[in-house]
């Protein structure tokens, strides 16, 4: 797999919703912190205003083929946060 199409799965698609009720979506990416060689912190980044005033959210998560060696394209799970803004 060329590195621009696993990069394009690095993305997750975001969903939230407000406590009046409002809709809202954007994309974020995966990425590791204070990589010291010991220890990893996973996080997804996104811009601000993706998460602002949203009281819960749902990350949409591409599987993994069979393999395990590239995305099932199509294949989603859903991991839903609440308190999403904080």
């Amino acid at each position: 797999m060329k590195i621009a199409d696993q990069l394009v799965h690095t993305t997750v698609q975001i969903e939230t919703m407000t406590a009046t009720g409002v809709r809202g979506s954007g994309t974020g990416f995966f990425m590791s912190l204070c990589e010291d060689g010991k220890v990893r912190v996973p996080v997804i980044v996104t811009n601000k205003h993706v998460i602002k005033g949203a009281n819960s959210g749902v990350f949409r998560v591409t599987l993994s083929n069979a393999s395990g060696d590239g995305p099932d394209l199509g294949k989603h799970v859903p991991v839903p946060v609440g308190n999403f803004e904080a």
